[in-house]
């Protein structure tokens, strides 16, 4: 404390001239005021302690406060921010710079003030470049342009997907990671979060291996959205661009250590303290539990800023990781722009389009095979002859192509169970039950999700075949 009262006195702006009572009236002032000068203390260097270039902002934050030209008191803006403890949070450090830090700066907005101190002490002109090499210092940015021209001018870098309402208390936390060793995927539609620890990488060497496989799986999730950018129906299009009109949906990875458990709220698994939640995911708000499901959707009735996906079994960066991310950004894009502006039809689960047609199959399904035909909208395979779909849906460039696969894709399937009935009822001797089933109309009664009752809403009911139909007759 000693130290630190000369520190603070040595920066003071009183013009003490070795007045007595002067120096022990300051030394009272921090004396009475040492919980919140701490406070204050300790929230400017966890959330300030970076640098442009060799300077320190935290240094100026904490001891040269009219730096900025403004005619302030060290002591007294210390006690300020120290008294504001509602502020004083890791979800709030955006917040925290507007009401509480911004009047002795100048800088009106954390963006502001950043940009102002990277002109000034750096070469850098653009702040996502300035950026993305700041956090770099312990975490991996992946940003991914995208290859539609209509699209590839829009916003789709870290800092710029970052930089709102939604996503800004981010910006702080990262620029001050230790130990955590995050990594993020950055697109025009989503940004992903996830860490190093998380898949067990603890060494440089271990990580760098592994960015090829972020680097996959990002290169998976923006050919599923630019698949989309080419598919969705033109009046609905750029609304896939949420980097321009919204904010991009967050992707939460799971936080399971291997061999460890998930970590708790505090950042604690069996291992001790796991650096992502203590640093990160914790002070941000954005630790989740788990919950049992593979992952899921956050999603409101109508869309909004803060809908996002949590894996929670699966894995982001996994082979099934990109098959969870293509089913559970369908939630969240569907009602947008993947059914051209109409909601679910009535009486249509939610995982009718998710689960049933527009979650890009995976090779390694960990919910077991369930011989998903679909359309892949993601992964770059060869045509090995062991594709049920298409290989790279990079091929179907235009949506006139998207059309073509998908009319002959369906032709091919009626034709082929057309010849499979034809063989099977020309050798049966049996009874049909083996191989048939019959579908029914019924009227709609109550549901989940059903309000249309009664004729002409109708259900396709599919049931047994009963005795008399079990019978045949070859023709």
């Amino acid at each position: 404390m000693d130290k630190l009262v000369k520190a603070l006195v040595e920066n003071e702006d009183h013009q003490l001239n070795g007045d007595e009572a002067a120096m022990k009236s300051l030394v009272k002032k921090v004396d009475e005021n040492k919980a919140k000068i701490m406070m204050a203390l300790t929230y400017l260097n966890r959330y300030y302690g970076f640098k442009y270039n060799d300077m320190s902002i935290k240094n100026l934050m904490m001891f040269k406060p009219d730096f900025y030209g403004k005619n302030v008191s060290v002591i007294d803006r210390l006690i300020q921010i120290g008294s504001s403890e509602k502020n004083l949070k890791g979800d709030r450090t955006q917040d925290a710079y507007r009401d509480v830090i911004a009047g002795a700066t100048g800088k009106g907005s954390l963006n502001d003030f950043l940009t102002y101190n990277m002109k000034l002490f750096t070469e850098d002109t653009d702040m996502n470049v300035w950026y993305k090499k700041a956090v770099s210092h312990t975490n991996y940015v992946v940003e991914k342009q995208s290859s539609n021209p209509d699209f590839a001018n829009k916003k789709y870098h870290l800092y710029e997907n970052l930089n709102n309402g939604e996503h800004g208390r981010y910006i702080l936390p990262l620029l001050n990671t230790k130990k955590a060793h995050m990594f993020l995927i950055s697109t025009y539609n989503t940004l992903a979060f996830s860490a190093f620890e998380k898949y067990g990488k603890k060494t440089e060497a271990e990580r760098e291996a592994f960015k090829k496989e972020i680097d996959l799986r990002a290169q998976e999730q923006i050919n599923y959205l630019d698949f989309w950018s080419r598919l969705a129906a033109d009046n609905v299009r750029n609304q896939l661009l949420k980097s321009e009109n919204m904010v991009p949906s967050a992707i939460w990875d799971n936080q399971e250590v291997p061999g460890h458990g998930w970590a708790d709220r505090m950042g604690h698994n069996k291992n001790g303290d796991y650096a992502p939640v203590r640093e990160f995911y914790g002070p941000t708000g954005k630790w989740h539990g788990y919950n049992g499901m593979g992952a899921y959707a956050y999603i409101f009735e109508r869309p909004q800023n803060s809908e996002a996906v949590y894996y929670i079994i699966s894995s982001m960066i996994s082979d099934f990781g990109t098959s969870a991310f293509t089913h559970e950004t369908t939630h969240i894009n569907d009602r947008m722009a993947y059914l051209g502006g109409w909601r679910h039809r009535e009486g249509t689960d939610v995982e009718a389009f998710a689960q049933g047609m527009l979650q890009s199959p995976s090779v390694s399904n960990p919910n077991g095979e369930y011989g998903a035909l679909g359309l892949n909208m993601a992964y770059e395979r060869q045509n090995d002859g062991k594709q049920w779909y298409n290989y790279n849906p990079n091929m179907l460039d235009s949506r006139a192509k998207i059309d073509h696969y998908m009319k002959n894709y369906n032709e091919a399937l009626m034709m082929l169970d057309h010849l499979e009935a034809d063989a099977v009822i020309a050798k049966n001797d049996g009874t049909n039950d083996k191989w048939f089933k019959k579908m029914d109309k019924e009227w709609r009664s109550n549901a989940d999700r059903n309000s249309l009752k009664g004729e002409p809403h109708q259900w396709d009911k599919l049931r047994d075949l009963n005795d008399a139909e079990k019978k045949h007759e070859k023709s």
